[in-house]
């Protein structure tokens, strides 16, 4: 068990207990740290804690002890919203706002350049889709859609849960390459059982049964 803060991790958890019922937990004692830059991937079966952890590093799922640093910051701070970034599995959307509505509302939300939204969006193939609402929009393209919404501005730290799933080509593609763009100057965390050929990973953080996540680095 470590004692102090690793102050160059991008992610810092420091014997952690957590979970959703008390006398259930998901994690307990648990600790590892993630670094300022590259592509880490999260694996582990199911049960494992992989969506708990991004629950935890999104500051929305508090522990029960120990702590949770999120670039520098409690995970729980709000200040922390400022330097991460959660895309989680699920797109949570308004039905009825089109797909230039989410990106423009989600820019503002967070001081980023609307233009600049549109054309990260124009370049995952979505051109066509801008003035669809979101009810209309099929399973891949609300997908895309929710990736650039959750990915806007500048940030030190992604944690990205399952991205690829219901991407066609052109969206894997085009998101393997950002995140090797963004592996550059900040840390991206990639919860997945498996990372596709299109992904580029620099180091894999194995967690083991539901009882006893256990770290292994490769």
């Amino acid at each position: 068990m470590r004692g102090a803060q690793d102050t160059r991790a991008a992610v810092d958890i420091v014997d952690l207990t957590a979970g959703y019922e008390r006398g259930k937990p998901v994690f307990q004692g648990f600790s590892a740290s993630f670094p300022d830059r590259g592509t880490t991937q999260v694996r582990g079966r199911n049960g494992s804690g992989k969506s708990t952890l991004a629950e935890l590093c999104s500051g929305y799922l508090r522990p029960w002890s120990g702590t949770v640093t999120v670039a520098g910051r409690e995970a729980g701070d709000p200040a922390a919203r400022r330097r991460r970034r959660v895309c989680r599995t699920e797109p949570a959307l308004y039905p009825n706002l089109t797909a230039r509505d989410h990106l423009s509302f989600a820019s503002r939300g967070i001081g980023a350049d609307p233009a600049a939204a549109h054309g990260r969006a124009r370049a995952y193939g979505l051109g066509d889709w801008m003035s669809t609402e979101a009810k209309a929009l099929s399973t891949g393209n609300r997908r895309k859609l929710w990736l650039v919404m959750c990915t806007l501005g500048a940030f030190d730290v992604a944690i990205l849960d399952e991205p690829f799933n219901g991407l066609d080509d052109e969206g894997r593609d085009r998101l393997a390459a950002e995140m090797r763009d963004w592996s550059e100057r900040a840390a991206v965390l990639l919860i997945a059982h498996a990372a596709p050929a299109e992904a580029s990973v620099d180091r894999t953080f194995d967690l083991g049964g539901p009882d006893q996540p256990r770290p292994e680095e490769s």
